[in-house]
C-alpha cells in the first residue's frame, strides 16, 4: 500500500504535480520498484540493473531500471551522478525553488509496534529519510556546490540571502580547488562489490572513494564555509566531468536517526488516502523528465 502526506487524491494532468503532494509515504518497497527505483532500507529488496553505492550498513542501497536512468541520461547525468544525487535529502531545486517529488519509506508494522510500546517512533528501521525521485539539472556533474546557484534552501525551499548564496558559491569553488589537487594521484576505485563472499548482500553495488569529503579536504575549506556543507560520500571517477563527485547528506552509519519532522509527519498522517502503482508511475514520468 502507498499513501501520501497531503489529504487530497492525486489529480495529475500531464506534468502538473502539485508541490503539496510530497513527500509520498511508501510502505511497500516492491511498489516503488515497479516504477524503476529499488531501495533497500532495513529489509532487503531485490536490486534493479543499475546499482548505486554501498556506503555503510545504515545507508540506502538504491538501484534503478534502465528506463528510470534514461530520464536522467537524456539530461546529461551519468549513472554515478544520478546515484550520488538520489541518496541526498534534496527536496527543492536550489536554483529555482521548484519542489521535487520525494518519498519516505516506512515499515508500517514496526511503526505500529513502536507506537503501542513507546507512544512514538523510536527504531531507525521504521522510517527512512525523505529522498528525491528527481534531481535538479545542476546535479548532473555530481558537484552541486560548484554547479548550482543556491538561491533557495534545497531542503527547506526558503529564499536565501545574498550572503548565503555567496557562501555556497565560495564553498563550491573551495571544494573544487581542493579536490583538483587531491585526485591527481588517485586512480578510480574498483567499481563493484562482490568478490568477497561476505559481500553477497551488496554484490554489484558500487564503491565510493571515501565517506566524508569535507574531513578529507578540511585544510582547503575556510572555517566560515564548513557550516554550509552537507557533502558526504565522494567518488573519484572519469565518468564525472571534474573527475570527482559527491553526495549530500549520505550518512552510512548503522542505525541512522530519522529527522524529527519526518517522524512527526508520518505519525500524524499514516491514514491519509492511498494511491496505486499506476499513479506513482505517472508521477515519476511527469516529474523526472
Amino acid at each position: 500500500m502507498l499513501c501520501i502526506l497531503c489529504g487530497s487524491v492525486f489529480a495529475l494532468l500531464g506534468s502538473a504535480v502539485r508541490a503539496q503532494e510530497f513527500p509520498l509515504i511508501i510502505d511497500t518497497p516492491s511498489m516503488l520498484s515497479q516504477t524503476g527505483i529499488a531501495v533497500s532500507f532495513a529489509t532487503q529488496v531485490p536490486p534493479l540493473k543499475n546499482k548505486c553505492y554501498y556506503y555503510g550498513d545504515g545507508g540506502y542501497l538504491i538501484s534503478t531500471s534502465d528506463e528510470f536512468y534514461d530520464r536522467f541520461k537524456r539530461r546529461g547525468f551519468s549513472i554515478e551522478a544520478m546515484c550520488l544525487g538520489l541518496v541526498s535529502e534534496t527536496h527543492f531545486d536550489p536554483a529555482s525553488g521548484r519542489r521535487l517529488p520525494t518519498y519516505i519509506l516506512i515499515d508500517r508494522a514496526l511503526i505500529k509496534d513502536n507506537l503501542r510500546q513507546f507512544g512514538k517512533i523510536v527504531e531507525p528501521g521504521a522510517v527512512s529519510d525523505e529522498l528525491p525521485l528527481d534531481l535538479p539539472d545542476c546535479f548532473k556533474n555530481g558537484t552541486p556546490y560548484t554547479d548550482c546557484q543556491f538561491s533557495f534552501g534545497r531542503i527547506s525551499g526558503k529564499t536565501l540571502t545574498a550572503a548565503q548564496t555567496d557562501a555556497y558559491k565560495r564553498l563550491g569553488a573551495a571544494i573544487d580547488k581542493a579536490m583538483a589537487v587531491k585526485i591527481r594521484d588517485i586512480a578510480p576505485p574498483e567499481e563493484f562489490f562482490g568478490q568477497d563472499p561476505d559481500d553477497a548482500l551488496i554484490k554489484g553495488f558500487r564503491h565510493t572513494s571515501g565517506y566524508s569529503l569535507l574531513s578529507e579536504i578540511e585544510g582547503g575549506i575556510p572555517d566560515d564555509l564548513k557550516e554550509y556543507s552537507s557533502a558526504s560520500i565522494w567518488l573519484r571517477s572519469n565518468s564525472l566531468t571534474r573527475g570527482y563527485g559527491y553526495g549530500l547528506d549520505a550518512d552510512g552509519a548503522a542505525g541512522p536517526s530519522a529527522n524529527p519532522d519526518v517522524l512527526k509527519a508520518v505519525t500524524q498522517r499514516l491514514s491519509k488516502p492511498q494511491i496505486d502503482v499506476q499513479q506513482l508511475q505517472q508521477i515519476v514520468n511527469s516529474t523526472n523528465r
